[in-house]
């Protein structure tokens, strides 16, 4: 984790603490980091909020860090899944996204994916 990250999220450099979970939300500060999401922050995490079709059209709010890029993956089934992306945003993103996906999968598995953008 970049130190200056550590500092501004309430952690100490000179600690390990990477696999900490300084703000009780389930995920590691290692995990914050990559996500974009804020360690000092339970309400600031990589997650799916809600989704709903529209017609033939699939609504999805996603929150989730702003230095990152964020993929949207779809998988029909969890035995051996494909997963396959169908979205993806350039960075930097929103800490609160809509998506809409013109005629996107009705059923199925969904999950977010985020690859940290460094400066």
């Amino acid at each position: 984790m970049d130190n200056s990250w550590e500092v501004a999220n309430g952690l100490d450099p000179l600690i390990d603490d990477q696999h900490g979970d300084i703000d009780g939300d389930g995920q590691s500060n290692t995990s914050e980091f990559y996500s974009g999401t804020r360690a000092d922050d339970p309400e600031s995490a990589l997650r799916i909020c809600s989704m709903r079709s529209e017609g033939l059209n699939s609504c999805i709010v996603l929150q989730g860090g702003s230095n990152v890029t964020q993929y949207v993956l779809h998988a029909d089934t969890l035995v051996n899944p494909f997963w396959n992306c169908i979205y993806t945003n350039a960075a930097p993103a929103t800490e609160l996204s809509e998506v809409v996906l013109i005629d996107g999968p009705q059923s199925g598995y969904y999950r977010v994916k985020v690859i940290h953008v460094t400066n």
